[in-house]
């Protein structure tokens, strides 16, 4: 998974 924030879109959880 790559970090937190990297793609909020696809990311989600910890975006902001």
């Amino acid at each position: 998974m790559l970090p937190s924030g990297s793609i909020p879109q696809v990311n989600g959880p910890v975006a902001e």
